[in-house]
């Protein structure tokens, strides 16, 4: 669950990045992207059951979506109010199916 964390401190880091309102379509898609993601664990902490073979199929993506993120931030792009409102939203939304996937192991079983 670490990961999660750090991809939190990440997104949260995009967030406040600045002030700037360059509005960047890199930076929307990398939203897309992570929108994508909240989504899927959105999805596992619903589920009573998680395989270990769904974590492993999200933690690609979950790298992937770090990287970029790294990479706008060193090119010193920054969102707009927009993007830093949806940023927010999402980062919600990704705590709160945390909270619920804190409590479950994946299922090496299947």
């Amino acid at each position: 669950m670490r990961v999660f964390a750090t991809m939190f401190v990440l997104l949260a880091s995009l967030s406040l990045a600045g002030c700037g309102q360059s509005g960047d379509p890199e930076i929307n898609k990398l939203l897309d992207n992570f929108e994508s993601l909240v989504s899927d664990f959105e999805s596992m902490s619903k589920k009573s059951n998680i395989c270990f073979s769904e974590v492993g199929a999200i933690m690609p993506k979950l790298m992937e979506f770090g990287s970029s993120m790294q990479s706008m931030q060193s090119a010193g792009k920054e969102p707009n109010e927009d993007q830093r409102k949806r940023a927010a939203k999402l980062a919600l939304r990704l705590s709160q199916s945390q909270g619920a996937l804190n409590s479950k192991q994946p299922d090496m079983s299947c």
